[in-house]
C-alpha cells in the first residue's frame, strides 16, 4: 500500500530532523564550554 511510503517519508524527515537538532545542540554545548575554558585562561592570566 502506498500509504506505508508516505509513513516512511515521514519517519525519515523527522529522524533527520531529529539528528540536526541534537547535533546542532551537542556543538553548541561543546562550543560554549570551550568559551568558558578559554575565558577563564584569559582570566587566569590577568594579575
Amino acid at each position: 500500500p502506498h500509504y506505508l511510503w508516505s509513513l516512511w517519508a515521514i519517519g525519515g524527515m523527522s529522524l533527520a530532523l531529529v539528528m540536526r537538532a541534537v547535533r546542532t545542540l551537542l556543538l553548541r554545548n561543546v562550543f560554549s564550554r570551550w568559551q568558558e575554558q578559554r575565558l577563564a585562561q584569559k582570566l587566569r592570566r590577568l594579575p
